[in-house]
């Protein structure tokens, strides 16, 4: 497919948990750029090119340089784990991947 083909939206379903999860990424700064235009921040693809590495078999090093905002961290977490155990409570014997 070229570049200039224009792309068919999906659609995914996913918990309420876990779209607040995702949206909750968003506005942190996941992505850059306007709507349409939107990509990867720079830091979140040094991350995710190191899980790459871990799902590859591979080892790698990730520190926290300095704290970031104990109330952003905070809600992550929290919605992270609400996404999860939104999905395990709801799907518990379902062939339905919750992260």
């Amino acid at each position: 497919m070229s570049t200039m083909e224009p792309m068919e939206p999906e659609t995914i379903n996913v918990t309420s948990s876990a779209r607040s999860y995702l949206e909750a990424l968003e506005s942190y700064g996941l992505l850059e750029g306007e709507p349409g235009q939107q990509q990867l921040s720079d830091s979140v693809l040094n991350v995710l090119n190191a899980l790459h590495h871990v799902l590859g078999g591979g080892t790698v090093s990730i520190e926290v340089r300095t704290d970031g905002s104990s109330s952003i961290v905070d809600h992550l977490d929290t919605a992270m784990r609400d996404a999860i155990e939104e999905c395990e409570r709801l799907f518990p014997q379902a062939d339905i991947r919750c992260f």
